[in-house]
């Protein structure tokens, strides 16, 4: 076998160890947006129905080079591609159920935040990066990280974690 089968054959086989791990429901797929791995969270989450969008989204980050997001029937399915050296590259759909986010009005009530860190909070609240937020608001990312420290302040936490799981509880 030549190498570079060798080692796209080992990368298939890490990613899919990692997908298995996650709690996530993670996708693999190649190429051509080809589903080559489901891992058991993605299976129990969608049905075979799914497996179309699934395939164009993948399909979409890789064509494009870059993350995407689809919002289908309550679930929220991010695909970006990965390219490692001497692989092939390959494209990893995260899929998660799309949860209820707060109101802006009830953020700053509750925390005592700006309007604007209340929006920041909302899209913090989403699990949307830094440069998500900047782009959906239409702000510097410098600005946004600043947003994020006075809420990570204002909310007692220290990760991105803790404070979309503390933002998504008052909306409950």
């Amino acid at each position: 076998m030549p190498q570079d089968e060798r080692s796209n054959d080992i990368e298939l086989v890490l990613a899919k160890a990692v997908a298995d791990e996650s709690r996530d429901g993670i996708i693999l797929c190649d190429t051509n947006g080809t589903i080559v791995h489901v891992n058991a969270v993605a299976a129990a989450l969608l049905s075979g129905t799914h497996m179309s969008d699934v395939q164009r989204i993948s399909l979409s980050a890789m064509t494009l080079g870059e993350r995407q997001h689809a919002y289908v029937n309550g679930f929220v399915m991010t695909a970006r591609f990965l390219q490692l050296e001497n692989a092939d590259p390959i494209g990893i759909v995260t899929i998660r159920l799309r949860t209820l986010l707060p109101s802006e009005e009830s953020i700053r009530a509750k925390f005592g935040l700006s309007k604007r860190e209340a929006q920041v909070a909302v899209l913090l609240a989403d699990r949307q990066t830094d440069a998500e937020i900047a782009a959906a608001l239409g702000i510097s990312w410098h600005t946004v990280r600043s947003h994020v420290e006075r809420i990570f302040d204002a909310l007692h936490c220290h990760t991105r974690r803790d404070a979309a799981a503390k933002l998504k509880s008052i909306s409950e």
